[in-house]
């Protein structure tokens, strides 16, 4: 099972704090299209453009590492592996 964690505005958005998702191994894209089945509104056009590329604006961990220092959406996870999504924080 791959736990995928979602947080502040993306948790309010989905409408939980994670997703468990029955996979022995998936790629961030694959696991990312696969928690539509889990989430009350859609995660993928709030993390994803239109040719299926990370917005600028979210940063997804793989086990407390950037995906962009991986293999971007094709770093893959094992069972018991985590992924994280957060949308950038404003302010000032």
């Amino acid at each position: 099972m791959i736990t995928v964690k979602f947080f502040t505005s993306l948790q309010l958005l989905v409408g939980r704090s994670e997703v468990k998702v029955d996979r022995s191994s998936a790629t961030v894209a694959e696991l990312i299209y696969l928690c539509e089945k889990y989430t009350s509104n859609s995660i993928t056009e709030k993390v994803l453009n239109n040719r299926g590329q990370l917005l600028p604006e979210i940063t997804v961990l793989k086990d407390g590492k950037n995906i962009k220092h991986l293999d971007g959406l094709n770093t893959e996870l094992l069972d018991g592996q985590q992924l994280s999504i957060f949308p950038s924080v404003g302010g000032g």
